[in-house]
């Protein structure tokens, strides 16, 4: 037999088996394409993965690498179609479900959560949250004040309280919500910014002032950091942004605490900073314009 047959034979022999190899070792090698390249596509082609494996993606694309919530949300699905018992998935999908403003979905899942696992109290804050955001004040009351009970030393299930009764026009609630978390957390920007907006609207501004004017110093000490440790989840990529947006809520409404005051020149001074700091098709501008031109009120 000439030696070129030989050779085509024995690649073909090695090829075999490799292929045999890959076949009954896929889910090893899917596996090892994703601990080793994250490469998804490829481990999810080559391998069925467990549950395991497929939490391990879902964090990556959620809160350990990188950041698409479409494909956490297929995962932590697919990992709970292998085995639905699992408390945490369920919460993690329901935390993407309401990231994704799908809070029906999210109630569920953080529902399923709690019959799988009651004494997860990080369950009850974020339901209360999601109850919030549907406008189902009473709910998220009872579920933010469960997870109080369970865990009193966390500042932002205050301020995130304190917040909703102040939707529902409760400023006096607001306030002593925000009191009691600050007594775990006083030098705390956000509840600082929460007890000087509360104030304003009850038009108590002298104090309204101090809080104002000691939130604003407490936020120029911020990074986008820090901002993004305060909400766990949301996309790395806009804590630039969501920490702007904060100082641009502080310098608003102590523009008008002055105004209230008569401290024209100081309200004039934030309300120009204001300006300067929105884009151009920010709806609040021609709310601050109008003031602006009308003198603050003198």
């Amino acid at each position: 037999m000439p030696s070129f047959v030989w050779q085509i034979f024995f690649v073909a022999i090695i090829t075999l088996f490799f292929l045999s190899v890959l076949y009954w070792q896929k889910d090893a090698v899917g596996r090892f394409a994703w601990t080793y390249f994250k490469n998804d596509s490829i481990a999810i082609a080559l391998s069925d993965l467990d549950a395991r494996t497929l939490n391990e993606i879902g964090e990556y694309y959620f809160n350990s690498g990188a950041y698409d919530t479409e494909k956490a949300r297929f995962y932590f699905r697919k990992s709970l179609q292998q085995n639905d018992s699992q408390y945490f998935t369920h919460y993690q999908l329901g935390r993407l479900y309401f990231l994704n403003g799908l809070f029906p979905l999210a109630i569920r899942e953080f529902n399923t959560t709690l019959e799988l696992s009651p004494a997860f109290p990080r369950t009850y804050y974020m339901r209360g949250l999601t109850y919030a955001y549907m406008k189902r004040f009473d709910s998220a009351i009872a579920d933010f004040n469960k997870f109080i009970e369970i865990i009193p030393n966390e500042w932002a299930s205050y301020n995130d309280l304190a917040w909703i009764y102040f939707q529902q026009g409760d400023f006096e609630n607001a306030l002593e919500i925000t009191d009691k978390g600050l007594e775990y957390a006083s030098a705390n920007v956000w509840l600082r910014m929460m007890r000087g907006v509360v104030l304003l609207n009850l038009k108590d501004y002298q104090n309204a002032k101090q809080e104002l004017t000691v939130a604003f110093a407490g936020y120029e000490k911020l990074t986008p950091e820090d901002w993004g440790r305060a909400y766990p989840g949301n996309d790395p990529a806009w804590l630039e942004e969501g920490l702007r947006e904060m100082g641009v809520i502080i310098r608003f409404n102590l523009g008008a605490t002055y105004a209230k005051l008569g401290e024209y020149e100081n309200a004039e001074r934030e309300m120009r900073m204001f300006l300067a700091t929105v884009s151009e098709n920010d709806p609040r501008r021609e709310e601050v314009r109008k003031f602006l031109e009308e003198g603050l009120g003198e």
